[in-house]
């Protein structure tokens, strides 16, 4: 991975870049994490254009993308407590997003699509998988910019730790 494009300010262009070319998976545009299409589920199956990207990069009101990770069997751990990052998993070798609010974002290669899931086991921690979206933009930065881990469950494998 190691990607050039993903050093300093992280801009919509980049952010495209990064899902169409490490995460391989359909997105949609967001402020604030608020989706701003409407309904997100068709974006399961639509085609993003070139005109697409043009129009929401030069969109104001747009400040990030919604990736519907699990269309390529990806889930992603979404852990907000820091104390529960450093103990558990900032050894963890896989692609990860330091977020707007302070967490992170953890991505893992499945071999079935995890459902989404909050409060994993009642811990600090929420799955976002099928049922969901995780968002990046404006004021998350990807702090370990390696290939993402395959697993078999994130659940499973977040258990055992």
């Amino acid at each position: 991975m190691n990607s050039n494009y993903l050093e300093g300010k992280i801009n919509k262009e980049k952010w495209i870049k990064f899902i169409e070319e490490e995460i391989k998976a359909p997105y949609f545009p967001v402020k604030d994490k608020i989706p701003q299409v409407g309904k997100w589920k068709p974006y399961e199956n639509k085609e993003i254009t070139d005109s697409d990207k043009k129009r929401w990069c030069n969109d104001k009101n747009i400040n990030g993308f919604g990736i519907l990770a699990y269309m390529n069997n990806i889930a992603v751990l979404d852990i907000d407590s820091k104390e529960l990052y450093e103990h558990f998993f900032k050894d963890e070798e896989t692609l990860t997003v330091h977020t707007v609010n302070g967490g992170c974002h953890l991505y893992y290669q499945e071999e079935e699509p995890s459902n989404r899931e909050i409060k994993v086991d009642g811990w600090d921690m929420d799955i976002l998988g099928k049922g969901g979206y995780v968002s990046v933009g404006a004021g998350y930065e990807v702090v370990k910019d390696i290939p993402i881990k395959k697993i078999k469950n994130i659940r499973e494998f977040v258990i055992s730790k």
